[in-house]
């Protein structure tokens, strides 16, 4: 099977997205469809019939169906799973899948059974450390599939999901990084609440506007417009998450000068406002 046969056989559905934390499977497990874990912090392990492997931060596990595996992480670890199918010829079965014993298992119900070509080239593919844009896209993926409401939403899954896909088998391999670019992404992670633009970092650093923006996207993938907002949102949730602080006030604290754009924006990113958010 050549890769443009393997690859064009790639359309899946995200069937469940969810997260957990101080998982203890006490005997294997065996899934009739694929399973995504992605390990965004904590320490673990994961047994399969290869053996035990430890598990921390940035790994991301992909399980075929039928693939034996015993999955413990600690109390402070935060696992996303996603359970998927290679192609949508099973979207009709849009409920929950869940892994049974190994010893229960039946293979005549496998999901998709040679009907799909693993797009991941193995029965336990391993990424020992994903990029903090492949967690962000699983946070996505999560958050969407939480809050969706129309069956666009599941077309955004599924277009996050290949991307995500892509991402982890391409290889996203992180660029080498120069001090100017460090100390760059530094400063707007440290003071995203100030009104930092792109003029503004060309006085500070001595660099022209657009060399700043190539270089961060170069070397984290992101614009200088890109990172801020991310930032601004980070701390907009937290704010809104642990203080009394009224919206117009988390605005203003999380470097969003105008509340009314600060609320269009959290609804375009997140699909619901603020106040609703909070609720």
């Amino acid at each position: 099977m050549g890769n443009s046969e393997k690859y064009d056989s790639f359309h899946p559905f995200v069937r469940c997205v969810g997260a957990a934390s101080h998982l203890s499977q006490l005997v294997p497990h065996k899934a009739y469809d694929f399973r995504m874990i992605a390990v965004v912090k904590g320490n673990g392990f994961i047994e399969t019939d290869d053996g035990r492997k430890n598990i921390e931060s940035g790994n991301v596990f992909v399980i075929s169906p039928s693939t034996s595996y015993r999955l413990v992480t600690d109390k402070d670890q935060r696992i996303i799973v996603i359970n998927f199918d290679m192609t949508h010829s099973m979207c009709h079965i849009d409920s929950p899948v869940i892994s049974v014993y190994a010893e229960n298992f039946d293979e005549s119900k496998i999901i998709e059974m040679g009907k799909s070509k693993n797009f991941f080239g193995e029965s336990f593919f391993v990424k020992d450390k994903a990029s903090a844009e492949s967690l962000r896209i699983c946070e996505t993926i999560l958050d969407v599939y939480t809050h969706k409401s129309e069956s666009l939403d599941d077309v955004y899954i599924t277009g996050l999901f290949t991307q995500l896909s892509c991402l982890l088998i391409k290889g996203d391999k992180p660029v080498q990084k120069s001090n100017t670019a460090s100390e760059i992404y530094q400063y707007i992670t440290e003071n995203s609440h100030l009104p930092i633009t792109l003029e503004s970092l060309s006085e500070k650093f001595h660099f022209h506007p657009s060399y700043i923006n190539r270089l961060m996207q170069k070397c984290y993938r992101i614009s200088v417009k890109q990172l801020l907002l991310k930032c601004r949102f980070d701390r907009a949730l937290n704010l809104l998450d642990n203080t009394d602080m009224t919206v117009k006030e988390v605005a203003n604290a999380a470097g969003f000068s105008n509340p009314q754009y600060f609320s269009e924006a959290f609804f375009n990113r997140f699909g619901h406002y603020p106040t609703v958010y909070r609720k």
